[in-house]
């Protein structure tokens, strides 16, 4: 079937699939069944009339929600300067968490929020722990606004336990390094240089534009810092492994430009045919990219961040050298990212010692 026009529909696609959404007043509804089809029309019926139900019985909800709700208290929150401030990324990751609560719940008086309501969307998204502490810390943010702006004396969701997530992404392999930086991997290649080579996040990396480099370092504002008050722009020193790729990335890109008689890009990191990356375009190619090259699933883009992290480790850069590089907050988060490396290193010196004390004929 192929997409059709109906209100508030919206369609996207991800990894080569169509999804749709009915959105609208705030709510973000998942519809079911292939577009177009029965399945898909009825599913889409119930988000109207679910929508509808809460939305508008003598009022519009958008423009008029009830006193005290959750949807009034997002409204004030996406109109104050805690959210304006936030990076692009950062609000619609919120958006989405929010979007997910609002049909169910817009009329939730925030003052009488209990804790076990907290618990309660926590534990939907167990199968994601990841997704489910995100969530934890999106109702936090918002409830501790609603405190900020005297709705409720208390916060429910503070101190609230994350599940458990795992190691979180790996290092890549240096053989998955070579294969993502070869010829092959085509306009793969500058974004993976220079993740491996600043140790930023993927959206700050493809942010990078020309303008910023001057041969000898690159500077940087990151978007998940921008809403910090001490958020300053950052200088990374190129690596001259990375200065040699650039300078040559920059003249072929402007004769790529002329022949094609275009202007020239203003981000390094461009597709094929010169065209800035979408977030979402360049996740969906990276995948298909890993796949196509036989590379492992759990071979992540934001892994290089931790493999850069681990190099400059592994190279003897001390803890605040490196949190200067990745821009992290804290130490602590630095830590986590260069405790393999740390380890390794310090086993490699501990059994170095032992073998020069250990000598002559002991075979044991």
């Amino acid at each position: 079937m192929s997409p059709v026009d109906l209100p508030y529909l919206k369609i996207y696609r991800s990894r080569g699939r169509l999804y749709a959404y009915y959105r609208r007043a705030g709510c973000r509804i998942r519809l079911a069944g292939e577009i177009g089809s029965p399945e898909f029309l009825a599913s889409y019926d119930a988000a109207r009339r679910q929508v509808e139900a809460v939305a508008t019985p003598g009022r519009q909800r958008e423009a008029s929600p009830l006193p005290g709700s959750l949807l009034a208290l997002v409204q004030l929150y996406r109109s104050a300067p805690e959210y304006r401030s936030l990076g692009d990324a950062t609000r619609a990751s919120y958006d989405r968490h929010i979007d997910a609560l609002l049909p169910r719940f817009g009329d939730l008086p925030v003052a009488q929020v209990p804790r076990a309501w907290v618990l309660a969307m926590r534990d939907e998204l167990q199968q994601t722990p990841r997704a489910a502490n995100y969530r934890v810390a999106v109702i936090k943010r918002l409830l501790s606004f609603a405190v900020e702006r005297e709705w409720r004396s208390d916060n429910p969701a503070s101190r609230t336990k994350g599940l458990r997530t795992g190691p979180g992404h790996r290092a890549w392999a240096d053989s998955e390094v070579e294969a993502m930086t070869s010829e092959a991997a085509g306009d793969f290649r500058i974004p993976v240089l220079l993740a491996l080579h600043t140790a930023q996040r993927q959206a700050d990396v493809l942010a990078m534009t020309w303008a910023a480099y001057d041969g000898s370092a690159i500077r940087v504002r990151q978007g998940k810092q921008r809403h910090l008050r001490d958020a300053a722009e950052m200088a990374i020193p190129v690596h001259p492994i990375l200065r040699t790729v650039l300078d040559a990335e920059r003249e072929r890109q402007r004769a790529e430009a002329t022949a094609r008689n275009c202007p020239v890009p203003a981000t390094i990191c461009v597709t094929n045919d010169l065209r800035p990356w979408k977030a979402d375009w360049f996740k969906h190619r990276f995948a298909a990219t890993r796949a196509t090259m036989g590379l492992p699933t759990d071979l992540h883009f934001h892994g290089l961040r931790h493999s850069a992290a681990s190099r400059l480790a592994e190279a003897g850069a001390s803890d605040a050298e490196i949190q200067a590089i990745t821009g992290h907050r804290t130490r602590a988060m630095v830590a986590h990212y260069t405790a393999g490396a740390r380890q390794k290193s310090l086993a490699k010196s501990g059994m170095a010692r032992l073998s020069r004390k250990r000598t002559g004929n002991q075979s044991v």
